[in-house]
């Protein structure tokens, strides 16, 4: 009986999203893969601190390339801190953790229909390597 009820309980928890499901792994054997982009290789989200709702992607896009650049992305490197920190207060830039972070480095504009397969950049390593 209480085997059932910790079943129950769990099952509500999963689908109130309170834990997430445990993913099995493929081969506890593998060793562990780290992919790290190089300049301008992954996607950059700006979020209004003031309205942590309104999250806009500045890097890579097409349309007001140039003006969203300018007014979100352009920063100053604090030596202190080690960051850089955003020109524009108001705002603070984020790699999106979909995936976890995959999302950001697999291919660098989603957005794109026709001629996708141009801006892969990790897409074909994660394909591989996923298999």
């Amino acid at each position: 009986m209480a085997v059932l009820l910790d079943d129950i309980v769990q099952s509500i928890e999963l689908w109130l999203k309170l834990i997430r499901k445990p993913q099995p792994y493929v081969d506890p054997n593998l060793d562990p893969v780290l992919l790290v982009p190089g300049i301008a290789g992954s996607i950059l989200k700006a979020v209004d601190n003031e309205n942590g709702l309104k999250e806009e992607r500045v890097w890579v896009r097409i349309l007001a390339a140039d003006y969203k650049f300018r007014t979100k992305l352009w920063s100053r490197f604090d030596p202190s801190t080690g960051r850089t920190e955003s020109l524009d207060r108001k705002t603070s830039i984020t790699v999106p953790q979909d995936r976890y972070g995959l999302h950001a480095i697999d291919v660098l504009d989603p957005d794109l229909i026709i001629g996708r397969d141009c801006v892969y950049y990790f897409h074909d390593m994660i394909v591989e390597m996923i298999k």
